[in-house]
């Protein structure tokens, strides 16, 4: 009798460590790299580690540039960014294959994701 099929593991999740600089304006970049080429896959976890004290007052988000919505399903935060323990998380919908993203300040714009471009593909 044949074995019965198993789920597969999740994919575990993925972090960048989060920093703000002044470049000619504030910008977020990810794990001390401005030229990181970002691609996100559905059904993947990011989490965007928001403790280094350049974060304070700097919320990031995920703008659906389809939608021109930041309210986004499958994004969650805790913490306060600039604290110890302050996350964003990014769940992914398997739903939302082929959707276009960029990272934001929920307060200041989409100005600080800049260096990530404006439009980041979800496979």
């Amino acid at each position: 009798e044949p074995e019965p099929e198993t789920e597969p593991e999740p994919e575990p999740a993925i972090t960048y460590v989060v920093t703000v600089v002044n470049d000619g304006g504030n910008k977020f970049v990810l794990n001390n790299d401005s030229s990181l080429i970002l691609s996100f896959e559905s059904g993947r976890t990011y989490i965007f580690d928001q403790s280094h004290i350049s974060n304070t007052n700097h919320p990031i988000s995920i703008y659906n540039v389809n939608t021109n919505n930041i309210v986004f399903p499958g994004l969650s935060s805790s913490g306060t960014p600039g604290q110890p323990g302050a996350t964003v998380t990014y769940n992914i919908p398997n739903t939302f294959a082929n959707g276009v993203v960029k990272i934001i300040c929920t307060i200041h714009g989409a100005s600080m994701g800049s260096y990530y471009g404006s439009a980041i593909t979800i496979s």
